[in-house]
């Protein structure tokens, strides 16, 4: 297996992290609309949808706070 890795811009370290495979179904809508935005804001999907959850992720920030 490789291991796969990506800069931490939020370190001016830049600590690397590793990545994690994720497989998930999106509703056709769901994906055509993604993907038109990902291209209209002239970036890759995996990019858009893992800006997507890292935004949903800080919006959810108080529940994590209950950890």
């Amino acid at each position: 297996m490789v291991e796969k890795y990506i800069n931490n811009e939020c370190s001016y370290l830049f600590k690397m992290e590793k990545l994690k495979d994720v497989n998930i179904e999106l509703k056709t809508k769901t994906h055509s609309l993604a993907k038109v935005c990902a291209v209209l804001k002239n970036t890759t999907m995996k990019k858009y949808i893992q800006q997507a959850i890292e935004d949903a992720i800080e919006k959810d920030k108080e529940i994590l706070k209950k950890l």
